[in-house]
């Protein structure tokens, strides 16, 4: 009887460790929210920018306004970014539709490393983000599921 206990204790650990890694983390300044390993230590949180980073993963975010935009734009802007900074290979271009977000990401190489970008329109409001972030070989499982708890939240 213990020892069943002692496996179900353990098995419940076991499942739970990985949703207790996460940190759920606000960007007040744009009312954006993510969910990041609690590794990552978010070094700029302001108006201008949110910056989150350890040794394998570098998450940026910045708004930009344009209630002009509309979502057919975005594939060609994703596209046209992977050439500004210069991707040594695009892998993957994607449409994105996270919670009140929509657009479009890119991913590939740039000098060897596993970038991505993004650009995501809020569908309640006329400020969007730009994502970007860097990664190791190791770490792909990682970006995806902080692109993915990307929303949108009146502060």
């Amino acid at each position: 009887m213990k020892y069943s206990f002692f496996i179900a204790m353990v098995l419940c650990i076991a499942i739970m460790s990985p949703l207790l890694s996460q940190q759920s983390v606000t960007w007040d300044s744009y009312g954006v929210g993510f969910s990041l390993p609690n590794d990552l230590k978010v070094t700029t949180n302001n108006v201008t920018e949110f910056i989150a980073e350890n040794d394998e993963v570098y998450l940026h975010v910045a708004p930009w306004q344009d209630e002009n935009v509309v979502h057919s734009d975005l594939a060609h802007a994703v596209e046209e970014a992977a050439k500004v900074f210069e991707f040594d290979e695009v892998t993957s271009i994607s449409e994105a539709n996270i919670s009140d977000f929509e657009g479009y990401a890119v991913q590939g190489k740039k000098d060897g490393v596993n970038a991505m970008l993004a650009v995501l329109l809020d569908r309640e409001s006329s400020t969007n983000i730009s994502v970007s972030m860097v990664y190791s070989n190791a770490h792909l499982r990682t970006i995806q599921k902080i692109f993915s708890s990307i929303y949108a939240y009146d502060p």
